[in-house]
């Protein structure tokens, strides 16, 4: 079977890293872990090149600075943007319109993509804010007693330990139930109310429920403070979850197993 290109080099950047942590056998002092900066700066070019070829059509070339393009690229990829995240946006936005006015003559079409622009713009303000107050409210959340923090940076609180031993892993099937809230308070799903407790394999529902469950034994009752990441992301599930939303969920785990 064929390897893609994408599989290549990854495999070619994970052989790299392993040979750059074997000692050498003359004595000579191992290399850095990844290769050596001329290799790595080969490998970023080659990797942006690539990139390059796959985004080049679509972009709108006279109407940006080619070289800013990489930066932006860079400081992305490093969390270090220059700008702020409404500046991206509105920029981003006013390249749209630009772009639609002058390869869209005047009239009704050009007014419709326009509009669409303008929607979607809206929205990726409105998702921006969400996901502000939702930083907001996990950084006050951090600070209240009993509150603890993963790696991931899943929140969680303790409201009642069970006393059982074993806990659930992500392939096992459990029973629970539970009360969805956005950090408005606005409940959004609830089996408390259904008054069915919910069944279903942990590796089938969100990432804050499949590493939240984990933490439990039967009987244990935790409330999850879950970031849009670990969550439905930057898409959310309309029409009841917005864009970025942080959510809140108070879990009692029943049963583990069918």
């Amino acid at each position: 079977m064929k390897k893609s290109i994408p599989f290549l080099l990854c495999a070619t950047f994970l052989f790299g890293l392993w040979v750059g942590q074997v000692p050498a056998q003359d004595g000579t002092p191992t290399p850095a872990p990844g290769g050596d900066p001329a290799t790595k700066a080969r490998r970023g070019y080659a990797l942006g090149y690539q990139l390059s070829n796959r985004f080049r059509r679509g972009l709108p070339i006279k109407m940006i600075d080619i070289d800013s393009v990489g930066k932006g690229f860079a400081d992305g990829i490093r969390g270090t943007p220059s700008i702020s995240e409404t500046e991206v946006l509105e920029t981003v936005n006013g390249l749209r319109v630009a772009m639609i006015k002058d390869q869209i003559p005047a009239g009704v079409k050009q007014d419709k993509a326009l509009e669409g622009a303008a929607r979607d713009h809206k929205k990726s303000l409105d998702g921006l804010l969400v996901r502000s107050k939702g930083e907001e409210f996990l950084a006050e959340i951090a600070k209240k007693e009993g509150v603890k923090k993963t790696k991931s940076g899943l929140y969680y609180k303790v409201l009642t330990q069970g006393k059982g031993t074993t806990k659930p892993t992500p392939t096992e099937t459990v029973t629970v139930h539970y009360v969805g809230k956005l950090i408005d308070g606005t409940e959004f799903d609830s089996s408390v109310k259904r008054g069915q407790p919910a069944n279903f394999p942990l590796n089938r529902v969100i990432p804050g429920w499949t590493e939240g469950l984990q933490l439990m034994v039967e009987g244990s009752k935790f409330e999850f403070y879950i970031p849009f990441e670990l969550a439905y992301g930057p898409e959310g599930k309309p029409p009841t979850i917005p864009r970025y939303a942080t959510l809140v969920f108070q879990v009692e785990l029943i049963k583990i197993g069918k």
